[in-house]
This record gives C-alpha cells, sequence and structure tokens, in this order.
C-alpha cells in the first residue's frame, strides 16, 4: 500500500518525459557517435571501446522486431529508456527522502517531491539530450538510478536480494559504459560506513562477485560478433590482444587518464557545463536542496 504514491508518481514522470521527448527527438542520424552506434546495432557489429555489447544487442533487437526506418526505432528507444530512468529517479529521491525527512511525512508528499526532483533533472539540457538519438548514455541513464536504489538497500536494509541485484546492474552498466567507475569512491565509502561494526566490508562483498561477473558476461560477444566478419568491427576483437585493447580502451587513454592536464580540462568542462544544464537558476534550488539533505 505504502508503494502505490510512489509507483503512480514513477509512471508520470515516464509519461510526461517520454511524451516530450518523442516530440523533440530527432528523426534521422545523428552527430558525433550516434551514427556509427546506430549502424554498428543495427547490423550487429562492433563499435569504438568499449565496444558497449549490451546496447548493440538491444539495438539490433528492436530494430529486427519493430518494422519501422532503424534510425527512427533506434532513438525512440533511446527516448523510452531516458523516459525509464526519469521513472526510476523518482523511485531514488523517493527512498532518499524516506531517510532524511521528518517521519511524520506522508508516503503522498515525499513521492510529490521525489517527482518533482525527477521531472528537474529529466529536463536539464544534458539528460534531455540522451533522449534525442541513439548513444550508450540513454541506456546509462536507465540502469544507474537503479543501481543506486538497490546499492542504497543492500545497505542501508540489509537486502541480499537488493545486493544480488544491485551486483548484477552494476556489471551490466559497466559493459555500456566505463563512467560508471566514477561512483566507485562513494559506493565503497558509503558501504564501510554502513557495515562498520556489523561485518567486514570484504564479507558482505564476497556474495556480489558471481552476480557482478554475470553482469559483465555482455562483454563475451565481443570476439563473438568480431569473428562473424560484420560489416563494423572496430579493434578486431576475435583475437586477445584487440579484445583486451578494445574493453581497456587504448586508443581513448588520453581522455580518460588521471593526468593533471586532462582533470583540469574536464574539471573545467564540467563546471562550464552545470549552469548551461540547470539554465544557471536551477542551481539555486538545487543548492538549496544539497543545503537541506
Amino acid at each position: 500500500m505504502r508503494e502505490r504514491p510512489v509507483a503512480f508518481a514513477a509512471w508520470v514522470a515516464f509519461a510526461l518525459t517520454l511524451v516530450v521527448y518523442l516530440i523533440t527527438m530527432n528523426r534521422t542520424i545523428g552527430f558525433i557517435d550516434r551514427g556509427e552506434l546506430a549502424a554498428t546495432a543495427y547490423t550487429l557489429g562492433v563499435p569504438h571501446p568499449t565496444g558497449y555489447p549490451t546496447i548493440t544487442l538491444l539495438g539490433w533487437l528492436v530494430t529486427h522486431l519493430v518494422p519501422l526506418r532503424p534510425v527512427l526505432v533506434l532513438n525512440a528507444f533511446a527516448a523510452i529508456l531516458v523516459a525509464a530512468g526519469a521513472a526510476g529517479l523518482v523511485f531514488l529521491f523517493n527512498d532518499l527522502f524516506r531517510r532524511v525527512m521528518v517521519s511524520g511525512a506522508s508516503a503522498l508528499s515525499r513521492s510529490l517531491l521525489a517527482l518533482s526532483c525527477a521531472l528537474f533533472t529529466a529536463f536539464s539540457i544534458r539528460w534531455w539530450q540522451q533522449a534525442n538519438g541513439f548513444e550508450v548514455y540513454s541506456l546509462h541513464l536507465a540502469l544507474l538510478p537503479l543501481v543506486l536504489l538497490l546499492f542504497f538497500r543492500w545497505v542501508d536494509e540489509a537486502s541480499p536480494a537488493a545486493g544480488l541485484g544491485f551486483a548484477f546492474l552494476l556489471g551490466l552498466s559497466f559493459t555500456n559504459h566505463m563512467t560508471t567507475v566514477l561512483l566507485a569512491p562513494g559506493l565503497l565509502f558509503y558501504a564501510w560506513k554502513g557495515f562498520k561494526g556489523a561485518k567486514p566490508l570484504a564479507c558482505a562483498v564476497l556474495p556480489l562477485v558471481v552476480p557482478f561477473l554475470i553482469g559483465l558476461s555482455p562483454y563475451g560477444l565481443l570476439p563473438v560478433l568480431s569473428a562473424r566478419g560484420p560489416r563494423f568491427d572496430w579493434g578486431g576483437t576475435h583475437t586477445l590482444h584487440g579484445f583486451i585493447d578494445h574493453l581497456t580502451a587504448r586508443e581513448f587513454r588520453g581522455w580518460i587518464s588521471l593526468a593533471p592536464e586532462t582533470l583540469s580540462e574536464q574539471s573545467r568542462y564540467l563546471l562550464w557545463s552545470l549552469g548551461r544544464d540547470f539554465v544557471w537558476v536551477g542551481l539555486i534550488p538545487a543548492g538549496l536542496g544539497i543545503a537541506w539533505l
């Protein structure tokens, strides 16, 4: 019964964002990587590092199940994934508010607040852009709210089922984009604090190894796809050397290194884009929310 308001709010978030995303969606091939990713998904090939096997396989499935122009299907699929991510945000924010709000707060008030926060995020420019065309980030936005939701329930509620789900989705998110690693410091610190005194962190993490590895298993598709000789085959992942180089993004390490010049450039870009994403005035309620939490 107590889940009904938040479930309804999640459906509202999904429906509202999906309508807007579909109306504003690109009807053809987008810019930068979108054309390549659409082509490799439709032909079941291997795109640029790190291969993105999960989104490639999902893209291949939807384009061969839906009898419409492939690029249109893929762009609509991205919009659906990003809208699903907005619904996931409702559950995530509601779970957060349940922990920090006063005990007298009703489930309805939490759900409405979670809905407003989810829509605030989902209509920020950066989030919205991922719904405009087929890209790996659309699946990432659907996965990461669920990863965090299950993580908090695993730590705070000592739920074994949530822990297994968290580990599987965490591994799966790594097969979609390596930026998942940015969560690692915060998750490790929160888990260490959460389990401190109850059990060693290593003992809590050990049961999660197998589901995490299962989540990583789509990477095993890369050598198989490459060996088929697809039209698009970046990196020759059918060889061990090519597979390792592709998985570790050898060609793009300059973009993901911890070198001072790389960190400086990426930090400047982040600070510049924050105001643009939330149209500057949006940073005011965001700052107030952070202070309140």
